[in-house]
């Protein structure tokens, strides 16, 4: 099963991509404004670094919490 998680809590902009418990790529970027407009391109290199489509995703988890 592959899955973006994405986490906008706090003072970063996180993404990763794991298929069957392995992490298949990863970005994290600081920042305190701006995640919504970051999280796309953030996820088009994600996908971009680990060969794969969107269109092979089976699940997307985010994170609860304060921030975006």
């Amino acid at each position: 099963m592959l899955v973006l998680a994405i986490d906008t809590a706090l003072a970063q902009c996180a993404l990763a991509l794991w298929r069957d418990g392995q992490s298949l790529a990863a970005c994290r970027h600081a920042m305190t404004r701006g995640h919504a407009e970051a999280l796309a391109p953030m996820a088009q290199a994600l996908f971009a670094e680990a060969g794969l489509a969107p269109a092979a995703l089976d699940r997307i988890a985010g994170t609860t919490g304060p921030g975006s």
